[in-house]
């Protein structure tokens, strides 16, 4: 779950509904609070997040066929901003334990190598953080005014 921090959209004026009869309970069973945490599951949100990233990346463009009101741009905004928040604190998590040595075995990798992903992971962290913020600035100057 996404924690609570100044750059992500708490309070939302657009309901999460899902047009796809069924998707939302597929979704929520997969992935929601009670299920299994594993490394298949996990192998699973990363490919469902990156189809979903090729689906926005093809439907954007489209314009109007894509996000045909102002609304839209704003449901499409929030949700990036929360993707950000996401990868922002999931990010920050890997450096932490990449740099204490509490994450999967790196046994292979060496010392120097482990305190140069931790610091790329630490700097990506804070550029996610930045990007976050400013969808979450962009999200608030379509949807409230």
């Amino acid at each position: 779950m996404i924690k609570p921090a100044w750059y992500a959209i708490t309070e939302s004026h657009h309901p999460r509904q899902l047009p796809i009869p069924g998707l939302a309970a597929q979704l929520h069973e997969l992935f929601g609070h009670g299920a299994a945490i594993d490394p298949a599951r996990t192998g699973a949100a990363v490919e469902v997040a990156l189809q979903m990233v090729e689906y926005l990346t093809d439907a954007v463009p489209h314009g109007p066929a894509a996000l045909a009101c102002r609304d839209d741009i704003a449901t499409l905004l929030h949700g990036l901003n929360l993707l950000l928040a996401g990868l922002t604190q999931i990010s920050g998590r890997l450096a932490q334990q990449v740099h204490a040595g509490t994450t999967a075995d790196l046994t292979r990798a060496s010392v120097p190598d482990r305190q140069r992903a931790s610091a790329a992971l630490a700097t990506a962290t804070a550029r996610l953080l930045e990007a976050a913020g400013r969808v979450k600035e962009a999200h608030l100057d379509i949807a409230t005014r």
